[in-house]
């Protein structure tokens, strides 16, 4: 992610005061979740077409009574493994500093600091710009 020279998505995201933050996941993992979007977008396109599907309420309504079930019914296989893969959230801590900043911090790394005004000074432990 470019800071200095965003997309259109990221100036939308700054006038709309919503800070991003980038994903780091390896390129393979977003590969794979934008090949399935993919196959989802041309594949329910193309279904609504031969089902003859143009108002916007029956588009709405396919997806749930028709397409996620057969998608399902074709791809879903049960896990190999009982039990869950979920995790408990390990703590993110706020510190409130005797200079009146705010950090926020997971473990032991600080990932953003505010001023007393709640204007971000440091963020990811690099100097804001």
């Amino acid at each position: 992610m470019d800071r200095k020279n965003p997309t259109q998505f990221g100036r939308a995201m700054q006038q709309l005061g919503i800070e991003m933050i980038p994903a780091c996941s390896p390129p393979q993992a977003r590969g794979r979740s934008e090949r399935a979007f993919k196959t989802h977008q041309n594949r329910l396109v193309k279904e609504l077409a031969v089902a003859g599907i143009t108002e916007m309420e029956a588009a709405n309504e396919y997806p749930r009574t028709r397409y996620l079930p057969t998608w399902n019914a074709e791809f879903r296989r049960p896990s190999r493994e009982e039990g869950g893969a979920f995790v408990a959230c390990p703590e993110l801590s706020v510190l409130d500093y005797p200079d009146g900043t705010l950090g926020i911090n997971h473990g032991t790394r600080e990932l953003a600091r505010y001023d007393g005004r709640g204007q971000l000074m440091v963020e990811y432990g690099q100097a804001a710009a």
